[in-house]
């Protein structure tokens, strides 16, 4: 049991790579960055960033490329994005 705990201890602390889910970076923009009324779809990225995200909604013109941007994330935010 001590030997399980330890080793559990140890790899949660190297996991300095873990990132957001596409799912997680989807509500994170929604909660934070975009405007009531307005849809985020993130998908697996391209370009060296992390997701691919579409914003769709109220307010926003444009065709669909146009509003499709490269984001960076870590484990609890977004860190950067190609807009």
């Amino acid at each position: 049991m001590c030997v399980l705990s330890f080793v559990t201890f140890v790899g949660a602390g190297c996991g300095t790579n873990h990132k957001m889910s596409a799912i997680q970076t989807t509500n994170w923009l929604e909660r934070h960055q975009v405007a009531r009324g307005v849809h985020v779809d993130c998908g697996q990225g391209r370009d060296g960033w992390d997701y691919q995200c579409t914003l769709t909604g109220k307010g926003l013109k444009g065709s669909h490329a146009e509003n499709t941007y490269g984001y960076d994330v870590d484990a609890h935010k977004v860190t950067g994005f190609s807009g």
